[in-house]
């Protein structure tokens, strides 16, 4: 029987503890208690569910609008439970949340940076700057599973064969369920079969984009079906609102976009005069240096990983162009859109390990990137478990909305 030595042990433990964390926190102080969207969207749905004995009456309010969303996996989960707990619920996104460094693992797993990967993955996903969102049943079931959705659908249908292609499919159709931001999965995967399709010129990639344009008009009409069948361009209020507030303050524009990538660890309870240049500061540094390794050849070799920026940059956007450009700046530091900034961060070190890899054989800066997504969780926690505990005892006490 092998024994496990010193240095695997703690490399496990380096692993395993960020979502041990997670998990004690989520025991400790998650409440049974609804918040914000909680009021108008799940429980407004269960006496309409309950109410009706159609089968058809029931899948359509699965499958209801909220907003700009279609909740069908949240949805689902309140309906199995018939009265939602929100404490036991909150439980369900550790699922995704393990799934998100598994995969990334995996992915990687023949790159010599693959082990270091997978401790910096655990310590960024399960990262404390996310908590508002985990600890959020709106957030933690719909906001959080959608990333590694989009991953797992952008790992298939870059491995460019039929099995994983309707995999694919799959995939983003419960993506798109998911959240709203997995709408964009589609022109996404479409643009890359475009672009393998015209360099490769060969039919199979030409017949897979044809298929997967007839699926994304489907599926998009589905989804935007109310918005058609009432004769409007689907959003279009929501587009000319976005395009007026846009072109007014162009400038809140490109300052939302920088300050919700680079907002990491910030929140805009206090002190947001220094906290948004940083932010932009941050943000801006980021995708350059993201878009130079790209120029770099870095991750050339895991086109999933740069469709997954895409994603990621894109849902930055809209964020920025429905919340900040109408609610003010401080939207750009909210906590249910940390994961994607987080997993924008985990992009970049990436990139930058496998650029590394490529032209270095020094390991002190490979060292130096693992310190520093430690050092980050663990700042983290010291800012924010004050916060959790203050926040969950105002929710058990209903003294917080």
């Amino acid at each position: 029987m092998n024994m496990i030595t010193p240095r695997q042990a703690l490399f496990w433990f380096a692993v395993a503890a960020p979502a041990l964390t997670h998990f004690t926190l989520l025991l400790l102080y998650s409440v049974n208690a609804p918040r914000l969207d909680d009021f108008s969207d799940g429980l407004t749905l269960l006496p309409q569910f309950y109410s009706t004995e159609s089968l058809w009456e029931k899948f359509k309010i699965i499958f209801s609008q909220y907003q700009n969303h279609r909740w069908a996996f949240l949805h689902s989960i309140y309906f199995i439970y018939q009265c939602i707990d929100f404490r036991s619920a909150n439980f369900i996104s550790l699922i995704p949340l393990i799934a998100l460094p598994w995969l990334w693992f995996r992915l990687f797993r023949t790159e010599k940076y693959a082990k270091t990967l997978l401790i910096i993955s655990a310590a960024i996903v399960f990262n404390l700057h996310s908590w508002t969102g985990t600890f959020w049943i709106t957030a933690s079931l719909a906001a959080i599973p959608v990333v590694p959705l989009a991953l797992m659908a952008f790992i298939l249908i870059t491995r460019n064969n039929w099995v994983s292609f309707w995999l694919a499919a799959i995939t983003a159709i419960i993506a798109t369920f998911t959240n709203g931001n997995g709408v964009t999965i589609w022109p996404i995967a479409s643009l890359y079969l475009l672009y393998i399709a015209a360099t490769t010129k060969e039919n199979k990639y030409y017949v897979m984009l044809s298929v997967w344009i007839v699926f994304s008009a489907i599926l998009l009409f589905v989804y935007f079906s109310k918005s058609i069948l009432d004769h409007q361009i689907p959003g279009s209020n929501n587009i000319h609102g976005a395009f007026e507030k846009i072109l007014s303050n162009p400038f809140l524009f490109i300052q939302g976009i920088f300050a919700t990538v680079g907002s990491i660890s910030m929140y805009h309870t206090s002190g947001l005069y220094y906290k948004l240049p940083l932010a932009i500061s941050i943000g801006i540094i980021e995708i350059g240096a993201l878009i130079w390794l790209f120029s770099q050849g870095a991750l050339r070799k895991y086109p999933a990983i740069i469709l997954l920026a895409v994603f990621i940059l894109g849902t930055t956007t809209a964020i920025t162009a429905t919340r900040v450009v109408f609610l003010g700046i401080e939207q750009a530091f909210q906590g249910h859109y940390k994961l994607y900034n987080g997993v924008f961060l985990l992009i970049l070190i990436t990139a930058y390990l496998d650029y590394l890899s490529k032209n270095t054989h020094s390991k002190t800066h490979t060292y130096a990137v693992l310190a520093s997504a430690y050092g980050l969780y663990l700042l983290s926690f010291v800012l924010f478990f004050p916060d959790i505990r203050q926040y969950h005892l105002e929710l058990s006490t209903d003294t917080r909305n």
